[in-house]
């Protein structure tokens, strides 16, 4: 008899199998992309280095969340995927760096050396300063995202309790029954603030404790927004610095087929023979459930 559990099971294989090759995918389009980038870094505007930036920031974000799902169990990670992940890393941060060095190079009467931050920035944001800020806060936050989700697949109980243990000792608690009574403190302030803050930094120890939980689906759940919390962020930014750019940018219209867009469409059909792959394996092992097996006596007479 068919089990929903067992559906369950066999329709989250299919999904990690067509999550893993997207991730792959997309990693291998992040290096190549940032390879031609660092490539021709020199002949590249700012415009054009701000937006594979950002580009390949999203990347760097979808494949957080398909680590999420694949890696949860660590046996799910297999070596090539590694080293693929720590290769796009490295070019990562290397792009990042070169990206730095030509901001210090900002010059609003060069062509190639600005872009226009109209839709981006505040008008009084010194630059390249808040484009630097951007770029480091950004990037370190990229890496650290991408590092605690390729760890997912690993639990570290001891260091769940580690960062719980504070709030749980002796001291801390009679500090919380002091603050439950705030006529014993001389400022109301300071039992607002005293509150506040240990409620914050309660709630921040709590969240990197479940990202070390022992349970994989606790550490999923933790680690989903910290994946996913800058999407929108470069999402905007690169719809947004080619809205405001593309009227100052001279040769062809980025609005023209050519051989960059064929690439990306040529790329796009190994993930979807995936998913085609992936539902005709879901539906065969969903036949196969639903056919009764034979019973002794009626495979002695097939015999």
């Amino acid at each position: 008899m068919w089990r929903w559990g067992e559906r369950a099971a066999v329709k989250k294989k299919c999904i990690d199998d067509i999550l893993a090759t997207i991730s792959d995918v997309q990693v291998v389009n992040a290096i190549g992309l940032l390879i031609a980038a660092l490539v021709q870094h020199k002949n590249l505007s700012l415009y054009h280095l701000h937006v594979v930036y950002d580009t390949a920031s999203l990347t760097g974000i979808s494949i957080c969340a398909s680590l999420i799902n694949v890696s949860t169990y660590a046996h799910n990670l297999k070596r090539t995927r590694t080293l693929a992940i720590i290769a796009y890393i490295c070019i990562f941060l290397s792009f990042s760096v070169v990206f730095g060095v030509r901001l210090n190079d900002w010059d609003e009467n060069v062509a190639g050396h600005c872009y226009n931050t109209g839709l981006i920035s505040l008008e009084y944001d010194p630059h390249p300063s808040s484009d630097m800020i951007y770029l480091g806060v950004t990037c370190f936050y990229s890496i650290c995202a991408l590092l605690s989700c390729y760890r997912s697949g690993f639990a570290i109980p001891a260091l769940a309790r580690l960062l719980m243990r504070p709030f749980q000792s002796d001291p801390i608690q009679r500090f919380i029954r002091k603050l439950g009574n705030p006529s014993r403190l001389k400022n109301t302030y300071y039992f607002v603030a005293g509150a506040l803050g240990f409620t914050g930094l309660r709630q921040l120890f709590g969240y990197f404790a479940l990202l070390a939980h022992p349970r994989p689906e606790y550490r999923a759940w933790a680690l989903m927004p910290l994946a996913m919390g800058q999407y929108p962020l470069h999402l905007y930014m690169a719809i947004a610095i080619r809205k405001g750019n593309e009227r100052f940018l001279e040769g062809d219209s980025e609005n023209n087929w050519g051989f960059g867009q064929i690439v990306a469409l040529v790329l796009c059909a190994a993930t979807c023979i995936e998913c085609i792959r992936g539902v005709s394996e879901y539906g065969k092992a969903v036949r196969a459930e639903f056919i009764p097996p034979q019973s002794p006596r009626a495979r002695r007479q097939s015999v």
